[in-house]
């Protein structure tokens, strides 16, 4: 068709008085089958480990229902600072990290966004972790150990220094830490 066909009578562009509702679908989208669109699906679907996924889909069920009863659907920057800084009230500055990593895995994957590009958000968490002080796991030293080995009385002590005792060899040598239970044989 040439221009001339689809101008309208007084010399207007035919188009400017149409809108269109453009559907962006991605390149690749266009050209998979819909059996491979489906076994993709899936796998993206299993991208979290088996270990992690209940509480990953907890935490992005958490934000939903966030974004449902605040009436948005957005996944915009201000939203999120928005749920984080609501988030903030209540929780420490480690689990606010530890929410962004599972919902940024999550967005990623169920919404195809990457929000790790929200520069303002991750200021936001950085501001909220400025003097905060990491707890310290309480662990033994191997000299306290040894302390513990050689002062400890038996009488008290026994079954917890061969416990010790074994434990410190399996780990050793196999990776793996054995904790005993006791069975009840009384019937």
């Amino acid at each position: 068709m040439n221009e001339k066909e689809i101008e309208s009578d007084d010399g207007d562009n035919f188009f400017d008085d149409i809108s269109f509702d453009v559907v962006e679908e991605t390149e690749a989208e266009l050209c998979t089958p819909p059996e491979i669109r489906e076994i993709a699906k899936n796998v993206s679907d299993n991208l979290i480990p088996d270990a992690s996924r209940q509480r990953y889909e907890h935490t992005y069920k958490l934000f939903t229902d966030w974004q449902k009863k605040m009436k948005t659907k957005s996944f915009s920057e201000n939203t999120f600072l928005a749920y984080f800084s609501h988030l903030a009230e209540s929780l420490a500055s480690t689990t606010l990290w530890a929410r962004y990593s599972m919902i940024k895995s999550m967005v990623k994957i169920k919404e195809n966004i990457d929000i790790s590009d929200y520069n303002q958000l991750k200021a936001f968490l950085k501001r909220k972790n400025v003097g905060h002080r990491s707890k310290q796991s309480k662990t033994f030293q191997a000299e306290e150990i040894e302390r513990f080995l050689k002062d400890a009385p038996n009488e008290t002590f026994l079954i917890h220094k061969v416990s010790d005792t074994f434990n410190h060899y399996c780990i050793l040598y196999t990776g793996t830490l054995i904790i005993p239970t006791r069975k009840n044989n009384s019937k």
